[in-house]
């Protein structure tokens, strides 16, 4: 019946009912507004369509559906278009801003572009700084090079309006631009300026958003401890407030900052697995409660290197492939650049370089064309322990002489990282003095504070120092740097790290004739690896991983018939298990040592031994223990 229905019937009809409900919900209309906006639409009466167009945008935004928001928004925009009075611009932006939510670059680029024409039409500079922002954000999805020219205009606008709000907001972004291209350092000076000018404005929306800035860029610096407090107040403020996508950012940043990951280089924070699990578990339940994909793979590629670096490598796995699988539906390339380099790590620590490549390298080829300095870096280190791994040291050396020499200072996260690397090629290359050189630089310029002013070691950085120093044959110097690198490792319980070290410890006392320490270290070692890869679901992931750690270790000896029986009584020693069949038959200390002719000193040492092994106290505790272990017959009644 509706669809015979002449155009101009229908259109009073939609009126009518339109007009009915207000008159009839006149008490209850934000409980209508989505079927008020739809026929006062239908019925192209476009003041009205627009007003609750409006409302009912703003409604759906709050109780989170993006999807929903685009249509009103879209229905609003074409009313507008019949209203000459009225200024489409905030609408554009709006709809711009829940496309870009949505990750679709081309309908936020669209709007926004819009929002550029009519503010020049109109000759509304302050439209025109939104639309410069706008499009700046956009483009860091794509291109940061279009990116940075959008956010440099923006500030010389702001500044040419001198407006001290639009000016700080400017410097947030472009202080984010300069973030991803490598110069952190800036940015942080950059932000603490614009921190302390929200602050004194009152306006604690954007102090959380710079907060969330200056996380990024003291992470992406190096400086975990700045990083983390910035972080923690940013997520502090938001707890509070409607900006959901800062907080999904926030909390999915802080998971991998609070971890051990990608801390070769730097100063690690101490949390745990379970906080950072914490905060990943609530960053995904916000993301999908806004529907924000792009939200979900950020938190899931923070994820896979946050779980890699505690030893969980299922789950790196899984949150890894999951994030680049998102990342590739929704187009968003930094994310895809992200998921890329994260996924790499993961097959590192899994001892699969054949994979960690292809990654890699499709990472590096989107890292390129997005032009992200902090990408390319991060990158280009993983790529060269990936060739370290297969032995492939010209293509390890090629690969980090094309972007950053030796020689050079380092600036930022990725460039220790790259440093790092050149070290552990110089190690392959045995040039041992120039590894040491470059851990003790790395070391000394670690960025941020010690912790309490207590020296933090740096796990990775102090087994390459170790590891050259033996090569110098300054052994006792190698194994304290091990020992240390062990310690600081253990304390943050970076397992895939640990096994390494124990690894390199057990090479060194197994060289220095230090035998019962070596068979300790290499027996941590294969403990640690068993759990390892006790976290793999996939049977023959797992037995690829084993195979390819144990392999780097020396085979285990089967026991002598002398350890074997040590092993199965308690690690009594054969004089140690005499005595206790004597002491079964009764025999006080003097008759033991007259029949084993020692004296009865040493039998008292022996019974104390014996008791400190088992964890005993008496003599009858004792007795019935060789019992139980078959040492001693039961006695018959």
């Amino acid at each position: 019946m509706y669809a015979g229905l002449l155009t101009h019937k229908r259109k009073v009809l939609h009126l009518t009912i339109g007009q009915t409900m207000e008159h009839l919900y006149a008490s209850t209309l934000e409980t209508h507004l989505s079927d008020l906006a739809y026929h006062f639409y239908q019925a192209e009466a476009w003041p009205k369509a627009l007003e609750y167009g409006q409302r009912i945008d703003a409604k759906a935004i709050a109780l989170n559906s993006p999807q929903a928001a685009v249509k009103h928004f879209t229905h609003a925009l074409e009313a507008a278009s019949h209203l000459p009075e009225v200024n489409p611009i905030p609408l554009y932006r709006a709809r711009g801003e829940v496309h870009q939510l949505l990750s679709d670059f081309e309908g936020a680029r669209s709007d926004f572009e819009q929002v550029l024409d009519v503010a020049r039409v109109n000759q509304d500079r302050q439209a025109e700084w939104q639309g410069l922002v706008a499009l700046g954000y956009a483009w860091t999805e794509r291109d940061y090079t279009h990116a940075g020219d959008f956010f440099t205009r923006a500030l010389d606008l702001a500044q040419a309006l001198d407006d001290p709000r639009k000016y700080a907001f400017s410097q947030n972004h472009l202080a984010n631009w300069l973030i991803n291209v490598g110069q952190p350092a800036t940015a942080i000076m950059m932000l603490e300026e614009s921190l302390e000018a929200f602050q004194q404005q009152g306006n604690m929306r954007s102090v959380a958003r710079t907060l969330q800035f200056l996380g990024v860029a003291a992470s992406f610096y190096g400086d975990r401890r700045l990083s983390l407090s910035s972080l923690d107040r940013a997520i502090s403020l938001l707890r509070t407030s409607g900006d959901k996508w800062v907080y999904v950012v926030c909390l999915a940043l802080r998971t991998y900052v609070a971890s051990p990951a990608l801390t070769e280089s730097i100063f690690s924070v101490q949390s745990s697995l379970a906080v950072c699990q914490q905060d990943l578990e609530e960053a995904l339940r916000v993301a999908d409660s806004i529907e924000w994909r792009a939200g979900r793979a950020f938190a899931q590629y923070m994820a896979g290197w946050m779980f890699a670096s505690f030893g969980a490598l299922g789950a790196a796995l899984s949150s890894a492939r999951a994030a680049l699988e998102i990342a590739l539906e929704i187009e968003n390339r930094q994310w895809i650049v992200g998921s890329y380099n994260s996924m790499g790590d993961v097959y590192l620590s899994l001892l699969d370089p054949f994979q960690a490549l292809a990654m890699l390298e499709a990472g590096l080829e989107v890292a390129s064309a997005l032009g992200s300095a902090f990408y390319l870096g991060n990158i280009t280190a993983s790529l060269a322990q990936a060739y370290l791994l297969v032995g492939d040291l010209p293509h390890m050396e090629s690969v980090l002489a094309q972007a950053i020499s030796p020689e050079q200072g380092p600036r930022n996260l990725q460039e220790r990282r790259m440093l790092w690397a050149w070290g552990e090629l110089a190690l392959a290359q045995r040039m041992p003095e120039m590894a040491l050189c470059l851990a003790d630089n790395l070391l000394s310029t670690a960025p941020g504070e010690i912790q309490g002013g207590e020296w933090q070691p740096i796990p990775m950085l102090l087994k390459m120092r170790g590891e050259a120093l033996f090569a110098q044959g300054q052994v006792d110097e190698a194994i304290s740097a091990l020992e240390e690198a062990r310690r600081g490792a253990q304390e943050q319980g970076a397992l895939t790290l640990l096994w390494q070290i124990h690894r390199s410890l057990g090479r060194v006392y197994a060289a220095s004739h230090q035998k019962p320490l070596a068979r300790s270290a290499f027996a941590s070692a294969r403990e640690i690896i068993a759990s390892l890869a006790a976290s793999l679901d996939d049977p023959e992931q797992r037995e690829r991983f084993l195979q390819a750690a144990l392999v780097t270790l020396p085979k285990k000896l089967p026991l002598t018939e002398r350890q074997s029986a040590k092993r199965a009584f308690g690690g009594l020693s054969e004089r140690e298990r005499e005595i206790t069949v004597l002491i079964a038959q009764g025999k006080t200390n003097r008759e033991i040592a007259e029949e084993l002719f020692i004296s009865q000193r040493t039998v008292g040492t022996h019974i104390g031994h014996m008791y400190a092994k088992l964890g005993i106290d008496t003599r009858v505790q004792l007795v019935s223990w060789a019992i139980e272990k078959g040492l001693v017959a039961s006695p018959t009644l």
